[in-house]
């Protein structure tokens, strides 16, 4: 019976902190759209940039050190990456 008890109150207080800190719908969309003007529908194409929403960098689509998914944010070009206020990566000493 104690047992029982302590599972009733454990799930209960579980449930309420989670209802309590989950986030919200509108924080998960608002994430997600990254509060920025670039779209992540934009089609890639030899000119496409990829930004890094953490240090607001852009290079190429092709190149092999992309930042993680959920930081990537796509540009038709450099020039519509420098209008949000993005600017390009140092490149790496010895690479081509």
């Amino acid at each position: 019976m104690k047992t029982m008890r302590t599972w009733f109150w454990g799930s209960l207080v579980g449930a309420a902190l989670g209802l309590i800190f989950a986030p919200h719908r509108a924080d998960l969309l608002r994430a997600r759209a990254g509060g920025s003007a670039a779209s992540t529908a934009v089609p890639l194409t030899p000119r496409s940039v990829v930004g890094n929403r953490l240090t607001h960098t852009y290079q190429g689509a092709a190149a092999p050190d992309l930042p993680a998914g959920e930081n990537r944010v796509y540009f038709a070009n450099a020039a519509a990456a420098e209008a949000a206020g993005y600017h390009l990566a140092r490149q790496v000493a010895g690479a081509s």
